[in-house]
């Protein structure tokens, strides 16, 4: 490697002088990034936190998206048996009535029929149940053990 010649005029050897300390303290701050360890595990622990909980949040999203298929189909599901129940007991009950009718007379006859023709009203009564409460599906509880998880480790590595 050649040495340069030296500069002869003394602004022009300042300016040189300037331009390497400028040169020599970007070089430095460079090192200095490089080997501060503590600063670069944060910024690893604020991406990767960043990621699990961007990730998370994508199965929350698409765990909602399944429990309410699965709601859908299990709701149009009991609902087309809540019709096929129905239609089969006033069947059943006009079978009866038929029978009774027929077969008996009198004021036995009656009070049968009477009871009869109310049966209908008590089978739709006893269809009208509260909805029953359902438990997490167990991927939204796996998530929400991740994202705990997360933090809980977040927290102890930044003491």
């Amino acid at each position: 490697m050649s040495t340069p010649t030296p500069p002869t005029d003394k602004s022009q050897l300042e300016s040189e002088i300037e331009q390497t300390r400028a040169d020599l303290g970007q070089t430095v701050e460079a090192l200095a990034a490089k080997t501060d360890v503590k600063a670069r595990a944060q910024e690893k622990i604020a991406t990767t936190k960043a990621d699990v909980k961007a990730r998370a949040q994508e199965k929350l999203a698409d765990a909602k998206v399944g429990a309410k298929e699965k709601l859908s189909a299990a709701k149009a599901g009991a609902e087309e048996k809540l019709a096929a129940a129905k239609d089969q007991t006033l069947q059943t009950t006009e079978t009866v009535k038929q029978r009774v009718t027929s077969a008996s007379s009198g004021s036995a006859a009656v009070t049968t029929r009477r009871r009869l023709s109310s049966l209908p009203q008590r089978v739709a009564e006893t269809s009208r149940r509260p909805a029953v409460r359902r438990a997490m599906p167990p991927a939204a509880v796996t998530i929400a053990l991740i994202a705990v998880t997360a933090v809980i480790v977040s927290r102890r590595r930044s003491r």
